[in-house]
Protein backbone atom coordinates (compact mmCIF):
# COMPACT_ATOMS: atom_id res chain seq x y z
CA UNK A 1 0.00 0.00 0.00
CA UNK A 2 1.23 3.50 -0.80
CA UNK A 3 0.77 6.42 1.57
CA UNK A 4 0.59 9.83 -0.06
CA UNK A 5 1.96 13.13 1.25
CA UNK A 6 0.53 15.89 -0.94
CA UNK A 7 -3.18 16.48 -1.42
CA UNK A 8 -4.62 18.89 -3.96
CA UNK A 9 -8.31 18.61 -3.25
CA UNK A 10 -10.79 16.67 -1.17
CA UNK A 11 -14.25 15.89 -2.46
CA UNK A 12 -17.19 14.59 -0.41
CA UNK A 13 -20.22 13.22 -2.20
CA UNK A 14 -23.22 10.98 -1.55
CA UNK A 15 -25.17 8.83 -4.01
CA UNK A 16 -28.33 6.91 -3.15
CA UNK A 17 -29.79 4.05 -5.17
CA UNK A 18 -32.22 1.26 -4.34
CA UNK A 19 -29.28 -1.10 -3.80
CA UNK A 20 -26.74 0.94 -1.95
CA UNK A 21 -25.72 4.16 -0.30
CA UNK A 22 -22.27 5.32 -1.25
CA UNK A 23 -20.44 7.70 1.02
CA UNK A 24 -16.93 8.44 -0.13
CA UNK A 25 -14.13 10.78 0.49
CA UNK A 26 -11.85 11.04 -2.52
CA UNK A 27 -8.36 12.44 -2.44
CA UNK A 28 -6.68 14.00 -5.47
CA UNK A 29 -2.93 13.85 -4.87
CA UNK A 30 0.49 13.38 -6.31
CA UNK A 31 1.80 9.84 -5.89
CA UNK A 32 4.72 10.56 -3.56
CA UNK A 33 5.10 7.55 -1.26
CA UNK A 34 5.58 8.17 2.46
CA UNK A 35 9.02 6.89 3.38
CA UNK A 36 9.55 4.57 6.33
CA UNK A 37 10.84 6.34 9.43
CA UNK A 38 14.46 5.39 10.13
CA UNK A 39 15.98 4.94 13.56
CA UNK A 40 17.17 8.27 14.93
CA UNK A 41 15.15 10.44 12.49
CA UNK A 42 11.81 12.25 12.85
CA UNK A 43 12.11 12.14 16.62
CA UNK A 44 8.89 12.38 18.65
CA UNK A 45 8.48 14.75 21.58
CA UNK A 46 6.70 14.12 24.88
CA UNK A 47 4.75 15.96 27.55
CA UNK A 48 5.02 15.04 31.23
CA UNK A 49 2.10 13.93 33.39
CA UNK A 50 2.56 12.63 36.93
CA UNK A 51 0.68 9.47 37.77
CA UNK A 52 -0.11 8.19 41.22
CA UNK A 53 2.29 7.42 44.03
CA UNK A 54 3.32 3.79 44.43
CA UNK A 55 1.41 2.92 47.58
CA UNK A 56 2.43 -0.60 48.67
CA UNK A 57 5.07 -0.45 51.41
CA UNK A 58 6.39 -3.80 50.13
CA UNK A 59 7.73 -2.09 46.97
CA UNK A 60 10.99 -0.44 48.00
CA UNK A 61 13.29 -1.09 45.02
CA UNK A 62 11.18 -0.92 41.87
CA UNK A 63 13.90 -1.93 39.43
CA UNK A 64 11.70 -2.88 36.46
CA UNK A 65 8.39 -1.82 34.95
CA UNK A 66 6.15 -3.44 32.31
CA UNK A 67 2.67 -2.57 31.02
CA UNK A 68 0.14 -5.39 31.05
CA UNK A 69 -1.08 -6.54 27.65
CA UNK A 70 -3.62 -8.96 29.07
CA UNK A 71 -5.27 -6.17 31.08
CA UNK A 72 -4.30 -2.76 29.60
CA UNK A 73 -4.02 0.11 32.04
CA UNK A 74 -2.00 -1.77 34.66
CA UNK A 75 1.71 -2.17 35.35
CA UNK A 76 3.96 -4.87 36.75
CA UNK A 77 6.97 -4.14 38.91
CA UNK A 78 9.29 -6.01 41.27
CA UNK A 79 11.97 -5.42 43.87
CA UNK A 80 15.69 -5.59 43.20
CA UNK A 81 16.16 -7.97 46.14
CA UNK A 82 17.76 -11.38 46.56
CA UNK A 83 15.20 -14.07 47.48
CA UNK A 84 12.25 -11.83 46.53
CA UNK A 85 10.23 -13.64 43.85
CA UNK A 86 7.21 -11.33 44.09
CA UNK A 87 5.69 -9.50 41.13
CA UNK A 88 3.31 -6.63 41.89
CA UNK A 89 0.50 -5.21 39.75
CA UNK A 90 -0.36 -1.52 40.03
CA UNK A 91 -2.94 0.75 38.46
CA UNK A 92 -2.20 4.26 37.17
CA UNK A 93 -2.85 5.64 40.64
CA UNK A 94 -0.13 3.45 42.12
CA UNK A 95 -2.60 1.25 44.00
CA UNK A 96 -1.82 -2.43 44.48
CA UNK A 97 -4.02 -4.77 42.42
CA UNK A 98 -2.14 -8.03 42.79
CA UNK A 99 0.90 -9.82 44.19
CA UNK A 100 2.17 -13.00 42.56
CA UNK A 101 5.06 -15.09 43.88
CA UNK A 102 6.92 -17.00 41.20
CA UNK A 103 6.71 -20.75 41.76
CA UNK A 104 10.30 -21.66 40.84
CA UNK A 105 12.76 -24.28 42.15
CA UNK A 106 15.42 -21.80 43.29
CA UNK A 107 15.47 -18.29 44.71
CA UNK A 108 16.25 -15.28 42.56
CA UNK A 109 19.68 -13.70 43.05
CA UNK A 110 19.49 -10.25 41.44
CA UNK A 111 16.24 -9.49 39.56
CA UNK A 112 16.72 -6.32 37.54
CA UNK A 113 14.00 -5.96 34.92
CA UNK A 114 10.59 -7.21 33.86
CA UNK A 115 8.93 -7.44 30.44
CA UNK A 116 5.78 -8.62 28.70
CA UNK A 117 5.78 -10.35 25.34
CA UNK A 118 4.89 -13.45 23.33
CA UNK A 119 6.00 -16.98 24.21
CA UNK A 120 5.46 -20.63 23.32
CA UNK A 121 1.67 -20.50 22.92
CA UNK A 122 0.38 -18.42 20.02
CA UNK A 123 -1.82 -15.51 21.05
CA UNK A 124 -0.88 -15.78 24.74
CA UNK A 125 0.83 -12.94 26.59
CA UNK A 126 3.75 -13.89 28.84
CA UNK A 127 5.44 -12.17 31.77
CA UNK A 128 9.25 -12.29 31.94
CA UNK A 129 11.35 -11.56 35.05
CA UNK A 130 15.05 -11.06 34.44
CA UNK A 131 17.33 -12.39 37.18
CA UNK A 132 20.19 -10.90 35.18
CA UNK A 133 22.12 -8.67 37.59
CA UNK A 134 25.79 -9.48 38.21
CA UNK A 135 27.60 -6.51 39.76
CA UNK A 136 30.87 -8.42 40.13
CA UNK A 137 30.73 -10.20 36.74
CA UNK A 138 30.94 -13.63 38.36
CA UNK A 139 27.80 -15.58 37.36
CA UNK A 140 28.43 -18.33 34.82
CA UNK A 141 24.79 -18.19 33.81
CA UNK A 142 21.77 -16.03 34.54
CA UNK A 143 18.05 -16.78 34.37
CA UNK A 144 14.96 -15.25 32.81
CA UNK A 145 11.72 -16.60 34.26
CA UNK A 146 8.69 -16.85 31.96
CA UNK A 147 5.07 -17.20 33.10
CA UNK A 148 1.68 -16.80 31.47
CA UNK A 149 0.54 -13.27 32.22
CA UNK A 150 -2.16 -13.28 34.91
CA UNK A 151 -5.44 -11.39 34.76
CA UNK A 152 -5.68 -8.20 36.82
CA UNK A 153 -8.95 -7.00 38.31
CA UNK A 154 -9.69 -3.30 38.79
CA UNK A 155 -12.14 -3.98 41.64
CA UNK A 156 -12.25 -6.03 44.79
CA UNK A 157 -9.38 -7.07 47.02
CA UNK A 158 -5.94 -7.32 45.38
CA UNK A 159 -5.05 -10.82 44.22
CA UNK A 160 -2.46 -12.81 46.18
CA UNK A 161 -1.34 -15.99 44.42
CA UNK A 162 1.52 -18.16 43.23
CA UNK A 163 2.53 -17.97 39.58
CA UNK A 164 4.07 -21.05 37.93
CA UNK A 165 7.07 -20.13 35.80
CA UNK A 166 9.67 -21.84 33.66
CA UNK A 167 13.38 -21.05 33.74
CA UNK A 168 15.39 -19.91 30.72
CA UNK A 169 19.08 -20.03 31.60
CA UNK A 170 21.43 -17.81 29.61
CA UNK A 171 25.18 -17.34 29.34
CA UNK A 172 27.28 -14.73 27.56
CA UNK A 173 29.64 -15.76 24.73
CA UNK A 174 32.36 -13.43 26.07
CA UNK A 175 32.17 -14.04 29.81
CA UNK A 176 29.94 -12.96 32.71
CA UNK A 177 28.66 -9.40 32.85
CA UNK A 178 26.01 -7.29 34.53
CA UNK A 179 22.72 -6.38 32.82
CA UNK A 180 19.62 -4.53 33.98
CA UNK A 181 17.79 -4.34 30.63
CA UNK A 182 15.46 -7.13 29.50
CA UNK A 183 13.33 -6.81 26.35
CA UNK A 184 11.16 -9.25 24.38
CA UNK A 185 10.69 -8.88 20.63
CA UNK A 186 7.46 -9.65 18.78
CA UNK A 187 8.80 -13.07 17.74
CA UNK A 188 9.75 -14.09 21.30
CA UNK A 189 13.47 -13.31 21.03
CA UNK A 190 14.99 -12.22 24.35
CA UNK A 191 17.32 -9.20 24.38
CA UNK A 192 19.71 -8.09 27.13
CA UNK A 193 21.85 -4.94 27.20
CA UNK A 194 25.02 -4.94 29.30
CA UNK A 195 25.33 -2.29 32.03
CA UNK A 196 28.87 -2.67 33.37
CA UNK A 197 32.13 -3.90 31.83
CA UNK A 198 30.87 -3.25 28.27
CA UNK A 199 28.02 -0.70 28.64
CA UNK A 200 25.46 -0.84 25.84
CA UNK A 201 26.52 -4.17 24.36
CA UNK A 202 23.39 -5.89 22.98
CA UNK A 203 22.76 -9.65 23.21
CA UNK A 204 20.01 -11.91 21.90
CA UNK A 205 18.62 -15.33 22.79
CA UNK A 206 16.60 -16.38 19.72
CA UNK A 207 13.18 -17.95 20.14
CA UNK A 208 12.49 -20.74 20.95
CA UNK A 209 14.77 -20.84 23.98
CA UNK A 210 15.59 -24.09 25.75
CA UNK A 211 14.20 -24.53 29.26
CA UNK A 212 16.49 -27.51 29.96
CA UNK A 213 19.91 -26.43 28.65
CA UNK A 214 21.83 -23.17 28.94
CA UNK A 215 21.20 -20.84 25.98
CA UNK A 216 24.33 -19.07 24.74
CA UNK A 217 23.53 -15.46 23.93
CA UNK A 218 24.53 -13.88 20.62
CA UNK A 219 26.27 -10.51 20.47
CA UNK A 220 24.17 -8.51 17.97
CA UNK A 221 24.84 -4.80 18.52
CA UNK A 222 26.46 -1.95 20.41
CA UNK A 223 24.61 1.15 21.64
CA UNK A 224 26.27 4.52 21.01
CA UNK A 225 26.22 5.51 24.69
CA UNK A 226 29.95 5.52 25.45
CA UNK A 227 30.21 4.75 29.20
CA UNK A 228 26.59 5.56 30.13
CA UNK A 229 25.07 2.52 31.83
CA UNK A 230 21.67 1.26 30.58
CA UNK A 231 19.30 0.30 33.42
CA UNK A 232 16.05 -0.71 31.69
CA UNK A 233 14.24 -0.92 28.38
CA UNK A 234 11.24 -2.08 26.41
CA UNK A 235 10.13 -2.98 22.89
CA UNK A 236 6.72 -1.72 21.71
CA UNK A 237 4.04 -4.40 21.46
CA UNK A 238 4.01 -4.12 17.67
CA UNK A 239 7.81 -3.97 17.46
CA UNK A 240 7.79 -0.47 15.96
CA UNK A 241 9.93 1.21 18.61
CA UNK A 242 12.50 0.53 21.32
CA UNK A 243 13.19 2.55 24.47
CA UNK A 244 16.22 2.28 26.74
CA UNK A 245 17.06 4.34 29.80
CA UNK A 246 19.97 5.07 32.11
CA UNK A 247 19.87 7.04 35.34
CA UNK A 248 19.84 10.40 33.55
CA UNK A 249 19.20 9.51 29.91
CA UNK A 250 16.38 7.96 27.88
CA UNK A 251 16.61 7.24 24.16
CA UNK A 252 13.92 6.01 21.78
CA UNK A 253 14.44 4.34 18.42
CA UNK A 254 11.75 4.15 15.71
CA UNK A 255 12.32 0.74 14.16
CA UNK A 256 11.96 0.30 10.39
CA UNK A 257 9.99 -2.80 9.43
CA UNK A 258 12.18 -5.87 9.18
CA UNK A 259 15.22 -4.33 10.87
CA UNK A 260 16.66 -6.41 13.72
CA UNK A 261 16.93 -5.00 17.22
CA UNK A 262 20.72 -5.11 17.40
CA UNK A 263 21.11 -3.04 14.24
CA UNK A 264 18.54 -0.50 15.43
CA UNK A 265 20.20 -0.04 18.82
CA UNK A 266 23.59 0.35 17.13
CA UNK A 267 22.33 3.59 15.56
CA UNK A 268 21.96 6.93 17.31
CA UNK A 269 18.50 7.12 18.84
CA UNK A 270 16.12 9.95 19.65
CA UNK A 271 16.63 11.77 22.94
CA UNK A 272 13.46 11.37 25.02
CA UNK A 273 12.29 13.26 28.09
CA UNK A 274 13.91 12.33 31.40
CA UNK A 275 12.17 13.07 34.69
CA UNK A 276 14.54 13.43 37.64
CA UNK A 277 14.27 10.39 39.91
CA UNK A 278 16.52 9.61 42.90
CA UNK A 279 17.37 6.19 41.46
CA UNK A 280 15.35 5.76 38.30
CA UNK A 281 16.08 2.48 36.53
CA UNK A 282 12.73 1.36 35.10
CA UNK A 283 10.94 2.29 31.87
CA UNK A 284 8.22 0.79 29.66
CA UNK A 285 5.88 1.73 26.85
CA UNK A 286 2.32 2.31 28.04
CA UNK A 287 0.42 1.80 24.78
CA UNK A 288 0.67 1.67 20.99
CA UNK A 289 1.02 5.48 20.80
CA UNK A 290 4.52 5.09 22.30
CA UNK A 291 3.64 6.91 25.51
CA UNK A 292 5.98 5.63 28.22
CA UNK A 293 6.28 5.40 32.00
CA UNK A 294 9.17 5.50 34.46
CA UNK A 295 9.55 4.93 38.20
CA UNK A 296 12.35 5.19 40.75
CA UNK A 297 13.51 2.86 43.45
CA UNK A 298 12.74 3.98 47.02
CA UNK A 299 9.70 4.26 49.25
CA UNK A 300 6.47 5.48 47.63
CA UNK A 301 7.92 6.89 44.39
CA UNK A 302 5.63 8.55 41.83
CA UNK A 303 4.73 6.90 38.56
CA UNK A 304 5.91 9.30 35.86
CA UNK A 305 4.08 9.32 32.53
CA UNK A 306 5.46 10.82 29.31
CA UNK A 307 2.80 11.20 26.63
CA UNK A 308 3.77 11.57 23.01
CA UNK A 309 2.91 14.83 21.27
CA UNK A 310 1.08 13.87 18.09
CA UNK A 311 0.96 16.24 15.10
CA UNK A 312 -2.21 18.25 14.64
CA UNK A 313 -4.47 16.81 11.93
CA UNK A 314 -3.98 18.32 8.47
CA UNK A 315 -5.44 17.67 5.07
CA UNK A 316 -2.08 16.30 3.89
CA UNK A 317 -1.67 12.60 3.59
CA UNK A 318 -5.13 11.20 4.33
CA UNK A 319 -8.17 9.84 2.55
CA UNK A 320 -10.58 7.10 3.45
CA UNK A 321 -13.38 5.55 1.44
CA UNK A 322 -16.18 3.57 3.01
CA UNK A 323 -18.67 1.68 0.86
CA UNK A 324 -21.85 0.41 2.47
CA UNK A 325 -24.08 -1.83 0.37
CA UNK A 326 -27.26 -3.80 0.95
CA UNK A 327 -25.35 -6.76 2.37
CA UNK A 328 -23.65 -4.60 4.99
CA UNK A 329 -20.21 -5.14 3.44
CA UNK A 330 -17.67 -2.45 4.20
CA UNK A 331 -14.61 -1.54 2.19
CA UNK A 332 -12.10 0.64 4.03
CA UNK A 333 -8.80 2.21 3.01
CA UNK A 334 -6.96 4.35 5.56
CA UNK A 335 -3.98 6.62 4.94
CA UNK A 336 -1.56 8.30 7.32
CA UNK A 337 -3.54 11.50 7.87
CA UNK A 338 -1.34 13.08 10.54
CA UNK A 339 1.91 11.85 8.97
CA UNK A 340 3.25 10.28 12.18
CA UNK A 341 4.29 7.04 10.49
CA UNK A 342 1.47 5.10 12.16
CA UNK A 343 -1.95 3.92 11.07
CA UNK A 344 -4.21 4.30 14.08
CA UNK A 345 -7.45 5.78 15.35
CA UNK A 346 -6.00 9.27 15.45
CA UNK A 347 -5.87 9.31 11.64
CA UNK A 348 -9.61 8.59 11.44
CA UNK A 349 -10.38 11.05 14.26
CA UNK A 350 -8.43 13.78 12.46
CA UNK A 351 -10.41 13.41 9.25
CA UNK A 352 -13.75 13.33 11.05
CA UNK A 353 -12.89 16.51 12.98
CA UNK A 354 -11.79 18.24 9.79
CA UNK A 355 -15.05 17.38 8.00
CA UNK A 356 -17.16 18.49 10.98
CA UNK A 357 -15.33 21.81 11.12
CA UNK A 358 -16.15 22.27 7.45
Amino acid sequence: MFFFRRSLAIIVFRADTTQRCLIAVALMCCASPLQTTHAGNDCPTFVYMQGGTVQPSAIVEASGLAASRHTPGFFYTHNDNTNDERIFALNDAGQLRGTWTLDIPTSVRDPEDIAVGPGPASGVSYLYLGDIGDNNNMRNDITVYRAIEPAISAVGAPVVADLPAESIRLSYPDGPRDSETLMIDTNGDIYLVAKRLTPGKVYRAPFPQSTTNVNVLQHVGQMQWDLIQPTGGDIAADGSAIIVRGYFRIDLWLRPAGMNIGDVLSQVGCSATVVFEPQGEAVCFRNDLLDYATVSEGNNPPLNFLNRNLPAPTIDGFAQAVLFDATGAVSLAVYDFNEDGLLDGRDVDGLVELLIEG
